[in-house]
């Protein structure tokens, strides 16, 4: 029996040329999502609309299809502890892995990082998917500026959550030190929002949590209680209350840790 693989069909602007093109280059790199085949221009939405139609905000849009190897489930599938956290490692050296091929991921989140195979071997464990929002990379920075950072705000970092927060400041591009704080709260994630495998913690994002506070629609206010998490406080801390009991010793101190090697980024 053959391995499987999944199917992803889009209907995508000219942009799906450098997502695919993204793709090609890192096919085979270890924890990173792998392609298998491209289908291109299977049908657009132009053809599908009358010959008298028109309109000035119309966009013409192409459905493609990419085939690609099949991985586990979501990370919030995990198992056990120690596959959560080997996930997140192999997930951080397939990000390591996609940078040196010249490629920023740019929207690393729970949902983008899956499970390996059963069995599978340290680099494999985790896997890095959607490079939807990916883009080249000059060395450990993108290109180019983006006119809006895009992700799910709960994972941005403090630097690109600032910049949304205050025009004035001078934009920059977005590097590979923002993901990695991105796989941190990420981290976070995992330990304050569940308490057991198949156990979402119910309060983990009642008004006033840190992680509700970390996704509110007011973009200063995440970027300070982000900023005084990292700073300051961490799972450890006696502010707030601690991750469930579920989460081992060795696990709250990892996330402490990962929190004090981000700090400085977060301060610069």
């Amino acid at each position: 029996m053959g391995k499987k693989s999944s199917l992803r069909m889009r209907g995508a602007s000219m942009n799906r040329f450098l997502n695919i093109l993204l793709l090609e280059r890192v096919k085979g790199l270890p924890g990173v999502v792998n392609m298998i085949a491209y289908e291109d221009v299977r049908v657009q939405t132009k053809n599908l609309r009358p010959e008298s139609f028109v309109s000035d905000g119309f966009c013409n849009r192409t459905m493609s299809r990419v085939t690609m190897t099949c991985y586990g489930l979501p990370l919030y599938k995990f198992t056990s502890q120690k596959q959560a956290i080997a996930a997140i490692r192999d997930a951080i050296q397939g990000h390591l892995n996609l940078l040196r091929a010249g490629v920023l991921h740019s929207d690393v989140s729970m949902d983008n990082i899956l499970l390996g195979e059963e069995g599978s071997d340290v680099g494999h464990r985790g896997v890095l998917i959607d490079l939807d929002m990916a883009r080249r990379a000059n060395g450990p920075a993108a290109e180019k500026l983006e006119q809006f950072y895009g992700g799910t705000r709960l994972y941005l970092s403090v630097c690109l959550l600032d910049q949304i927060s205050w025009s004035a400041v001078p934009r920059i591009p977005r590097d590979y030190l923002d993901d990695i704080e991105s796989f941190f709260y990420v981290l976070c994630h995992l330990l304050y929002g569940y308490e057991g495998v198949n156990s979402p913690a119910p309060d983990a994002f009642r008004p006033g949590s840190n992680m509700a506070r970390w996704e509110q629609e007011d973009t200063e206010a995440a970027t300070n209680r982000k900023y005084m998490f990292v700073m300051c406080e961490g799972p450890k801390s006696f502010h707030w209350d601690p991750p469930p009991l579920f989460w081992a010793s060795p696990c709250i101190e990892l996330c402490d840790k990962f929190r004090k090697y981000i700090l400085p980024m977060t301060e610069t």
